[in-house]
């Protein structure tokens, strides 16, 4: 088979030749910037950039040579800069950011970008590797008609000011990744409801879901309106050319099933109804800080894949396993990525991580209805020689 069969069989719930693998085709199974130039050596690739895509998480744009390397059947589709520029990432590597991501430096030694459209800041502090947003842009919003007035910090404040790209330039560009690749191409848009609300109000839009519905509802009503209206402008341009459509959300912590289906479900429903009425693709969730019972009511919209976020490192609450998921999603549902954490390929030795990938899809009932991926970017670290014994152990599954 090829890769887009390979996945596409996955999704359908139809046999494939082996268990289909995913490095870098979702904004959750990429490779942060520090990991590439040496994994990259450590598989015998040369020439290339390396690409900082997103430069608050400091993740890269995985290159076609890279993933055919590691014999990767799915390719993300992301907008992306119309031109770079040089730079060099924080451990002093060469690479290149977008034009258009300018940072500014603080007095602490720290740097600052401020989004020119959104109403939002982001800060890297002096010894940390990413940014993390500060402010909230709806959070002094009392009423509805509060929210209506901050319809381009709600359009805008999720979608990477860098990636100038119009939808047209997109799509030609789609088309022509697809006429030199056999790989599933799958579409990013960065849509999420209850996480985008969060990242725009904070906790408070929990509380808001009870005391003051009407705000929520307003607030996830334009989100709804600004993600249908992504859409509108993006499928038609990759339509015949994408193979799935990659949606994400959380964290939920907080948000009950009788919750979510009073006050949030409605939105997501619209949404994957237009992404089906408009495109017919198959859709994949990518999750963070969901509870399987809240991935289910997702599932029952007509998502046909869920991607579980790994564990967090310290995390105090218990975590899912993939047997948890299995259990309460059923065998008609694809399971994308295998649940044990990208840092073992840098703290074990190659016979140890085949032995942690087996046992990882064993607790997935099996490699039928699943893909395999780290659900998580491959942090710095991470020695070629695990990559790919990792992904070897993967390929030789057969569902």
């Amino acid at each position: 088979m090829t890769g887009r069969e390979r996945i596409l069989a996955s999704l359908a719930g139809r046999a494939a030749d082996r268990l289909p693998v995913d490095i870098g085709a979702t904004e959750a199974t990429g490779v942060s910037a520090e990991a590439y130039g040496p994994l990259k050596s450590g598989l015998g690739l040369s020439g290339g950039h390396t690409r900082v895509a997103d430069p608050c998480l400091l993740t890269v744009r995985v290159e076609r040579t890279f993933r055919e390397r590691l014999g990767a059947d799915a390719a993300g589709l992301f907008f992306e800069p119309r031109r770079w520029r040089p730079g060099r990432l924080p451990d002093g590597q060469d690479c290149l950011y977008p034009e258009r991501w300018r940072a500014d430096r603080t007095s602490d030694g720290g740097e600052v970008f401020r989004h020119p459209v959104a109403e939002l800041v982001c800060r890297r502090r002096p010894g940390e590797r990413v940014f993390r947003c500060e402010g909230l842009p709806l959070a002094e919003c009392r009423t509805a008609d509060d929210v209506a007035k901050k319809l381009q910090a709600i359009a805008f404040f999720d979608w990477p000011y860098h990636a100038d790209e119009t939808a047209p330039e997109f799509g030609a560009r789609v088309r022509a990744v697809r006429a030199e690749t056999e790989a599933a191409l799958v579409l990013n848009c960065r849509l999420r409801l209850v996480g985008g609300a969060l990242a725009l109000r904070g906790e408070a839009f929990l509380g808001d879901l009870d005391a003051n519905p009407a705000v929520a509802d307003a607030i996830l009503g334009r989100l709804a309106d600004a993600y249908v209206a992504r859409l509108t402008d993006v499928l038609p341009e990759v339509v015949g050319a994408a193979d799935v459509v990659c949606v994400t959300e959380g964290p939920t912590e907080g948000l009950g099933v009788d919750l979510y289906r009073r006050r949030v479900r409605r939105h997501h429903e619209r949404l994957f109804a237009h992404i089906r009425k408009t495109s017919g693709l198959p859709i994949v969730l990518a999750l963070s800080g969901v509870e399987p019972a809240l991935a289910r009511e997702l599932v029952e919209l007509g998502a046909d894949a869920v991607a579980p976020a790994a564990a967090e490192e310290g995390a105090s609450r218990p975590v899912a396993s993939l047997s948890d998921w299995r259990s309460e999603l059923g065998r008609d549902v694809t399971l994308w990525g295998v649940g044990c954490r990208a840092s073992i390929l840098k703290s074990l030795e190659p016979a140890a991580v085949r032995e942690e990938v087996r046992r990882a899809v064993d607790s997935a009932g099996g490699p039928a209805r699943l893909v395999f991926a780290f659900p998580e970017p491959l942090p710095p670290g991470t020695r070629a020689e695990n990559l790919l014994a990792a992904v070897e152990a993967a390929r030789e599954m057969r569902p």
